[in-house]
C-alpha cells in the first residue's frame, strides 16, 4: 500500500519494503526513488586534503532511523554500498524531531583523478526507504575541481538564512550575467541581476521576506550557459 504524508513544505510518499532488511540490503535491493519522511535541506560535497566530505542537514525528522550512502565512479554504473546507519553512528537518525540537525561523513578511500558519485537515502522505523539526493566531485591533488571555470566563483552566506542572504561572485573575464532564484519545483521566483559585467568582485543581497520557508536554488548564467547552482535554505 502507498501512503502519503505532508511534512513542512514537502509532500512525502512512501514505498513499502519488507519489514526485515538483511545486513546486505544495499546489494539486495534497488532503492526506489520515493521521497522520505524528513524535511531534507540538501547534500553538499567538498574535498579536504585527500578525503571527500559529505554534509547534509534536516529541518525536521519523523521516525527517522537513519541514512544509507552509496557510491560509484561511473556516472552510468550501478550504485555500490558505502556505509549505513547500522554500521556507522554518524548515519543514525534522530527519530522524531522538529529542530535543525546537521550530519557529516568523511570518505577517505578515494583516489586522485577519479570522479566520485554519491547517493543518500533514508530509512524510517517501518523500513520505508527513499532516495533523498545525489552529488559528485572530481578528486584532485590540490583540492576541488567542480563545474565552474577557473575565472568564476559563487558564494552564498549565510545559508541557511532568515530572511536575507549575501550572494557574491567573482569574474576574471567580461561576460553577460544572469542571476536567478528558483523554487524547488523549478519555477522562476525572482531575477536578481541581468546584464554585462567586467572583471571584478560583485555582491548583492537577496531579501526573501515575502517568501515562505523552504529550499530555493540560485542559478548563475554566464553568456547564456549555466555555470553554477547553489541550494538556498530559508528558515523562518
Amino acid at each position: 500500500m502507498i501512503k502519503c504524508v505532508v511534512v513542512g513544505i514537502i509532500v512525502l510518499c512512501f514505498g513499502i519494503l519488507p519489514a526485515e532488511i538483511p545486513k546486505n540490503h544495499l546489494a539486495d535491493f534497488n532503492i526506489p526513488s520515493f521521497p522520505y519522511a524528513v524535511e531534507f535541506l540538501g547534500l553538499e560535497l567538498y574535498q579536504e586534503g585527500q578525503s571527500l566530505i559529505l554534509q547534509w542537514s534536516t529541518a525536521s525528522e519523523t521516525q527517522n532511523m537513519g541514512f544509507i550512502l552509496e557510491r560509484k565512479t561511473d556516472s552510468l554504473g550501478v550504485w555500490n554500498p558505502l556505509n549505513d546507519y547500522i554500521n556507522n553512528n554518524n548515519l543514525r537518525g534522530q527519530g522524531t524531531v522538529s529542530t535543525l540537525t546537521e550530519y557529516t561523513y568523511i570518505d577517505s578511500l578515494v583516489d586522485v583523478g577519479f570522479t566520485y558519485y554519491y547517493r543518500i537515502s533514508g530509512i524510517d522505523v517501518a523500513n520505508n526507504i527513499g532516495v533523498l539526493d545525489s552529488v559528485s566531485l572530481l578528486v584532485t591533488s590540490t583540492g576541488i575541481v567542480n563545474a565552474l571555470p577557473d575565472n568564476f566563483t559563487l558564494h552564498v552566506y549565510p545559508n541557511p538564512f532568515n530572511p536575507r542572504t549575501a550572494i557574491n561572485w567573482q569574474l576574471s573575464a567580461y561576460g553577460y550575467i544572469e542571476l536567478n532564484i528558483y523554487n524547488i519545483q523549478g519555477l522562476l521566483i525572482e531575477q536578481l541581476f541581468e546584464g554585462w559585467e567586467n572583471t571584478g568582485n560583485y555582491d548583492l543581497i537577496w531579501d526573501a521576506s515575502e517568501m515562505p520557508s523552504g529550499v530555493y536554488v540560485c542559478v548563475m548564467n554566464i553568456d547564456g550557459m549555466i555555470k553554477a547552482r547553489q541550494k538556498l535554505v530559508l528558515m523562518k
